[in-house]
């Protein structure tokens, strides 16, 4: 007991030493955001607006993230819903998720503070991908679904597949975002939901051959729906993913 006590000490004083260095780097690395306007929608989501020089940039584009402090040694990535590069100012969509450190940080954020950012930088390539798109997710991949409506006006969200703990939060912010057409399915333990999911996007794919989808969210769910497509017929060309989450892990990029 007593080692272990010791041990705790010592690290705790490892990271005490750090922080001179650590708080260099972010200022080396990272820009400061001030909050416009901070938001709870349907109840499971944050809605944020920032503005700073950073978001300037001419070379954004829709699908790139941003990575956002939310404590001393912490930053979670986050795909911007817009950005305005003449005015600095990006706007968030970030899903509470779970009783997590990102979920307390961002909850309890206020109009005015400033806070610390890296990026926006490169992720997905909603550029690059065809029109003739389908998107899989869950509630960490709405933000994405938005960027890709204010990429293209006419996207409402008709060949978009969600998996959800909480349907009528994810049908009002769907409704909010303009995504109101997009299809719902409620997460279940035993994973069956992604079956219905897998059998609708191989609808979809085979419909039409120049359709391609994008797999993001959940580790589990994407390699779940990779394996069910490629079993059915669908060359992997066609398929992209990006995971956002795993379980058990802190955070993906």
């Amino acid at each position: 007991m007593q080692q272990s006590m010791q041990s705790s000490a010592r690290s705790k004083s490892r990271l005490v030493s750090l922080r001179p260095v650590v708080n260099m780097l972010e200022r080396v690395i990272t820009e400061e955001a001030r909050i416009l306007n901070a938001s709870i929608k349907a109840e499971k989501f944050v809605s944020l607006s920032l503005v700073s020089d950073a978001f300037t940039a001419p070379s954004w584009e829709p699908g790139d993230k941003v990575d956002f402090q939310i404590d001393a040694l912490s930053y979670r990535s986050y795909t911007p819903v817009r950005m305005d590069v003449q005015k600095g100012q990006m706007d968030l969509l970030i899903y509470l998720h779970g009783d997590s450190p990102a979920t307390r940080c961002v909850s309890r954020l206020k109009r005015g503070e400033m806070v610390r950012i890296y990026g926006p930088r490169r992720s997905t390539r909603l550029g690059a991908l065809p029109s003739c798109l389908s998107i899989f997710g869950d509630e960490t991949s709405l933000a994405l679904m938005a960027a890709r409506k204010a990429q293209n006006l006419d996207f409402c969200g008709a060949e978009c597949l969600v998996e959800t703990d909480d349907v009528p939060s994810s049908t009002q912010m769907l409704d909010m975002l303009g995504l109101k057409d997009a299809k719902l399915f409620q997460r279940s333990k035993d994973s069956e939901h992604l079956k219905e999911m897998a059998l609708q996007a191989h609808r979809w794919l085979s419909e039409k051959t120049e359709r391609q989808i994008l797999l993001t969210g959940r580790a589990h769910s994407i390699q779940f729906l990779r394996k069910a497509l490629i079993a059915s017929g669908i060359d992997k060309s066609r398929i992209e993913s990006h995971a956002f989450w795993a379980d058990g892990k802190t955070a993906l990029g």
